[in-house]
């Protein structure tokens, strides 16, 4: 059945309004319907037998309805019947001398419809559909209405509305104390520290951490990555990091953390386990995920702010040099109109003229900027640092993984320039500024070098972090891949 047909499956009673489209389609019958409904008696048992075979088609259940038939569906079995409908009629005006007759057209519609009721069997099949569907829909009503389908599509009469909401709540929670046992393997010890923590107000400040821990960056620059990392920092010693759960998707952290941060912080102490731990458990992991994607975009405004930075200061020099140049050129003016000097002696001082700008001669407008981002070498230390703490997943081929252990090594030693017999991993664009005479300046630019690699790398997601929506492993299955699973899982047991 496609979707729109599923519209009013559980209704009691005819809808307020029906299309013509709809009319035809649920109650018009196919050939072998047709013989078997002319084979009553009489052109009302008849009509009435084609109503019940219809309403069934329709709502998956069999009309008790007292309430008056649409009048266009009595003119369309009318005419599909070639009989002349009541004009106006309700389901008990068929039956009333014979109350009889309405169980006898139950029955005989679901046995044309190959309709039964369901069985213990099929019960504990629509009970295992549940489960897994419970998994990925995390609505009640949803829910609810898959499990019509289920049993609709498997030819059984539906079942009472509350017998599938009793059916759907214990399907909920038989998921639910599943998260909580993989959710309390996953942090046994700091989970009862949870909501202490999360209600403990942050050093120095009036806020708690769980209203910290919601509240935007303060800045782009580099305190509002500090404290988007500080958060991260928190958040892995509450075990979030730890608080991987394969079988919840997305929809599913966000389910259950709504209900968490739709409270008050103080009624968070009141809620009762599983559910206070499977909430907290999912917004904490939830808040781990969506703050470290939102630290990697400020690194990524950081780096771009920096080499902006770099830019200007580079062309303020570029300005400076052309004032120079025009020096220059007065300088060789003045050469050029000397008539007293010997050709050896204005070679000398042509040479003497040119060499302060030897260095700029094969110079680019990128080198430059380049060499002003190394000049920033203790800020960018500072910001690699806070970077590195995100806890990036790096192959080891990479160029990055050198980069760092090579600027580990030369933290390690204390040591305030590049070494001389440093390999660089970043190419030819970068080795006339790393192999520069001054060391110090070296550094510098290796830093610079090792902060742009960075910004590619996460941009084209070379480099992951397990504890992100959006710079996981590519082999590892994302939490919208998981949902996009587990919904498209629509098995059921076959009926008995």
């Amino acid at each position: 059945m496609s979707r729109w047909e599923h519209r009013y499956l559980g209704d009691d009673r005819f809808p307020a309004i029906l299309s013509a489209l709809e009319i035809e389609h649920f109650f018009t019958l196919d050939q072998g319907e047709l013989a078997s409904v002319r084979e009553r008696r009489g052109p009302l048992n008849r009509l009435a037998l084609a109503l019940h075979m219809g309403f069934l088609k329709m709502t998956g259940r069999t009309l008790n309805s007292v309430e008056l038939i649409p009048p266009a569906i009595l003119d369309h079995l009318g005419r599909h019947l070639d009989c002349v409908p009541p004009r106006i009629a309700s389901v008990r005006a068929f039956y009333r001398r014979r109350r009889r007759t309405l169980f006898e057209h139950h029955e005989a519609a679901l046995r044309l419809l190959g309709r039964t009721v369901p069985s213990p069997h099929a019960e504990r099949g629509l009970v295992a559909y549940l489960r897994r569907e419970a998994a990925a829909v995390f609505d009640q009503a949803e829910l609810m209405s898959r499990a019509r389908i289920w049993l609709v599509e498997h030819h059984y009469l539906l079942l009472r509305e509350r017998d599938i909401r009793r059916q759907v709540i214990a399907a909920r929670r038989h998921h639910e104390q599943a998260l909580f046992k993989t959710i309390a393997a996953a942090a046994p010890a700091e989970r009862e520290t949870w909501v202490s923590r999360l209600l403990a107000p942050v050093e120095g400040g009036r806020v708690s951490h769980f209203e910290w821990l919601g509240a935007v960056p303060s800045s782009k620059g580099a305190k509002g990555l500090e404290e988007q990392i500080e958060k991260v920092g928190f958040l892995k010693e509450l075990a979030a990091n730890r608080l991987v759960l394969p079988d919840l998707p997305l929809a599913g952290l966000e389910h259950f953390a709504r209900r968490l941060m739709s409270r008050k912080p103080t009624a968070l102490a009141r809620i009762k386990d599983p559910h206070r731990t499977i909430e907290v458990a999912c917004f904490l992991r939830l808040t781990l995920l969506r703050v470290t994607d939102a630290s990697l975009t400020l690194l990524d405004h950081r780096i771009a702010a920096l080499w902006r930075g770099a830019r200007e200061r580079a062309e303020e020099a570029r300005t400076s040099r052309l004032r120079r140049f025009r020096q220059l050129l007065d300088d060789l003016a003045g050469l050029a109109g000397d008539e007293t000097l010997e050709v050896a002696e204005l070679r000398s001082r042509l040479r003497g003229l040119i060499a302060p700008f030897e260095p700029e001669r094969e110079a680019t407008q990128v080198a430059a900027i380049r060499r002003e981002l190394g000049r920033n070498s203790a800020q960018l230390a500072r910001l690699l640092k806070t970077a590195r703490a995100a806890e990036f997943v790096i192959p080891a081929d990479h160029r990055l993984a050198v980069a760092f252990a090579t600027l580990d090594a030369v933290a390690a030693s204390s040591a305030t320039a590049l070494p001389d017999d440093v390999s660089q991993p970043f190419g030819p664009s970068w080795q006339g500024l790393i192999d520069q005479p001054d060391r110090v300046a070296a550094l510098g630019c290796f830093r610079a070098a090792t902060v742009m690699a960075l910004k590619r790398a996460v941009r084209n997601r070379s480099v992951s972090v397990d504890h992100s929506l959006d710079q996981r492993q590519p082999s590892c299955p994302t939490p919208t891949a998981i949902l996009a699973a587990v919904s498209s899982r629509r098995s059921g047991v076959a009926r008995p």
